[in-house]
């Protein structure tokens, strides 16, 4: 099939044929190794360019220089810088993180802009989270009869994202750390 396509496009002029595999960062771990490990083989052998997602928990696994050697290249994609070290906003970040929103959805769904920048802010930067908790606030808003999001609607969004992270710290109650604790040293290892 692949080679069919390809034949098609040099007929219609275009060089060549590039495959995405999107979401394939969501998969379990077993499942990633299965895929990017024992099939490897079958992945890099399809006749053109390819991208997958890819687990990040995989790449933190003992088997990853095993399974990066079996493919070209890799790349991290950063979360996007919304503030300096100094805690000031970083224009250009919020900017981008508005203009990838604003290219899938309508901006007036949003009750004022001011409830986008907060939810970019809140998200630090990661678009998985800004993405999940717009879908939470909308889903809020459905829930009450709304067509846009309020800021009522971003804070309750804001909470559960905030309560799921609180959830995957784990109090670790024998060393005497707290959730608090964690919180400390991650702000001095990011104003160091």
């Amino acid at each position: 099939m692949i080679n069919e396509i390809k034949c098609q496009l040099t007929e219609i002029g275009k060089k060549g044929l590039i495959i995405i595999v999107e979401d394939m960062d969501k998969v379990d771990l077993a499942r990633g190794k299965d895929i990017f490990y024992v099939h490897s083989a079958q992945l890099t052998q399809l006749n053109c360019h390819t991208i997958f997602t890819f687990p990040i928990a995989l790449k933190y696994n003992y088997q990853f220089t095993a399974i990066r050697s079996s493919y070209t290249n890799s790349f991290d994609l950063p979360m996007i810088r919304v503030k300096n070290q100094d805690g000031t906003e970083f224009n250009k970040g919020i900017a981008l993180m508005r203009d990838i929103v604003r290219n899938r959805m309508d901006p007036a769904l949003f009750e004022t802009p001011t409830i986008l920048d907060g939810m970019i802010t809140y998200s630090g930067g990661c678009l998985f989270d800004l993405f999940r908790m717009i879908k939470d606030a909308a889903d809020n808003a459905l829930d009450d009869e709304r067509d846009r999001i309020t800021e009522s609607d971003y804070k309750a969004a804001y909470r559960l994202l905030k309560a799921d992270y609180e959830n995957t710290i784990s109090e670790n109650k024998e060393d005497g750390i707290s959730v608090e604790d964690y919180y400390k040293a991650l702000v001095q290892c990011a104003t160091a």
